[in-house]
């Protein structure tokens, strides 16, 4: 049941984020981050799902996501030939804007529990009872490798020591992060394991300047060129710089503009011009897009029910369907019925493994935690899936946790449709940001002429 997504975990916390750049630390995660030894099939790594440059010919540069609406499995796995959803991009996990650490599109998991979950789940071609063999490949793949030193690949066991000779600086860890695999536990490797894998997330984010400024798409150089601020000051959440950043833009009388220039990673020519700046101004009024994507990561990494679930639903069983779908109440709920139909948080709020998860939706949803019902909040969280960024969303297609959109503008359209939904009152449990939505035409063209000005050269 584990999908190839990851998110930045508590364990890791202590260590300083973007610190790790081209560190051997980074180097040594990534050899993990590519190693198909790990999986069953010995031809599956998590690079095969989030994926970079692997199959630009065909599709282009990818943001650590595959192409696949359901990526297709290389082994069959308890039934099934393909993940339960859309591989999500990893492209800004090593943000400092990030705020919590719950992965996946439903909050499911903390980092660590999802890295280690990726290693022995089905993307990699484990079952459910096949979790102990995973692990024990796991341990195995690494403490037997050899390396490759005619390619220059030195083994897992090199690379941890720290001392050989024939090492660079490049690849020699610091004294302080060096282990002798030859005396720690299985136990005690996995956790290497999921630590060095989490080092080089770290270092998946878009481009920053030497301030720590995003800085690699139009957006961002229009806004350096118009002085206003791309990022919030010490001690300012992203939701007040948001703020902030509506008064800047709302202020500007004579704009500069960003002429286009060739993205050689997107193979065509962006710009930031009136119509990306009258697509930045419908994020902000007629399509209450702002509500939910903050500044500058452009989400508030929150969950909301935007209606994906539900449109899926009644496209397969009939209009009106999911409305009157009875769901069960949080003493009856159970696994089947989470994973035959997929209501998002739902699945995890309140229950008994889900602590911090349901703690961190109680402080944002109860006027006084402590006491909120849980079953009564329980209905609230049908259909709710995180917020993804809409940085380098040409990277990172198709859309939604289910991969139902190739297109932003169908993305788009879709909005449109479940907010006059909505507002019929045929939308069950809404996101109420989207009330107030209402496009047109050009909207539509100039949202996504901006979301399209949202895009860099990563690589």
């Amino acid at each position: 049941m584990f999908k190839l997504q990851l998110f930045i975990s508590l364990f890791t916390a202590l260590f300083i984020i973007n610190s790790y750049a081209d560190s051997p630390a980074v180097l040594l995660g990534e050899k993990l981050f590519n190693d198909a030894r790990f999986s069953k099939s010995n031809k599956v790594s998590c690079s095969t799902c989030h994926m970079i440059d692997q199959k630009f010919d065909q599709i282009g540069m990818r943001g650590y996501a595959d192409n696949e609406a359901r990526t297709a499995l290389v082994l069959k796995v308890d039934g099934k030939g393909t993940t339960n959803r859309n591989t999500q991009a990893l492209i800004g996990i090593g943000s400092k804007y990030l705020e919590h650490h719950f992965a996946h599109h439903d909050g499911e998991l903390s980092f660590s529990d999802t890295y280690l979950g990726n290693f022995t789940g089905m993307n990699m071609g484990w079952g459910k009872a096949d979790k102990q063999l995973a692990l024990d490949n796991l341990v195995k793949t690494i403490r037997n490798d050899k390396g490759d030193l005619a390619n220059g690949e030195f083994s897992y066991e090199t690379l941890l020591l720290g001392v050989d000779p024939a090492l660079t600086e490049e690849l020699r860890l610091p004294e302080h992060q060096r282990v002798d695999i030859t005396k720690l536990s299985d136990k005690e490797l996995i956790k290497i394991a999921v630590k060095f894998g989490t080092d080089y997330l770290f270092n998946i984010d878009f481009e920053t300047d030497e301030e720590g400024n995003y800085s690699g798409s139009p957006y961002d150089k229009f806004l350096k060129a118009n002085n206003i601020d791309r990022g919030p000051k010490k001690n300012e959440t992203p939701l007040d710089y948001t703020r902030r950043l509506l008064k800047s833009i709302r202020a500007l009388v004579n704009p500069v503009f960003i002429e286009p220039e060739y993205y050689e990673n997107h193979q065509k020519n962006l710009q930031f011009k009136q119509q990306e700046l009258d697509g930045l101004n419908v994020f902000i009024s007629n399509g209450r897009c702002i509500n939910c994507h903050t500044a500058p990561l452009f989400t508030d990494q929150l969950f909301h029910n935007v209606g994906v679930t539900q449109d899926e639903y009644d496209a397969k069983n009939g209009a009106n369907t999911f409305m009157q779908l009875q769901i069960p109440t949080l003493s009856k709920r159970n696994e089947v019925f989470m994973m035959e139909k997929d209501l998002g948080v739902w699945n995890w709020f309140a229950k008994s493994d889900q602590g911090k998860l349901t703690s961190f939706i109680k402080n944002k949803f109860c006027r006084d935690p402590q006491t909120c019902d849980e079953s009564q909040l329980l209905d609230a969280m049908i259909a709710r899936f995180k917020t993804p960024t809409l940085r380098n969303l040409s990277m990172s297609t198709p859309y939604f946790h289910n991969g139902k959109f190739k297109t932003l503008k169908d993305s788009i359209v879709h909005y449109q449709k479940m907010s006059d939904l909505l507002r019929a009152g045929k939308m069950r449990n809404p996101a109420p940001q989207m009330r107030m939505m209402h496009l047109n035409s050009k909207d539509i063209s100039d949202l996504e002429a901006f979301m399209n000005a949202l895009n860099e050269n990563y690589d």
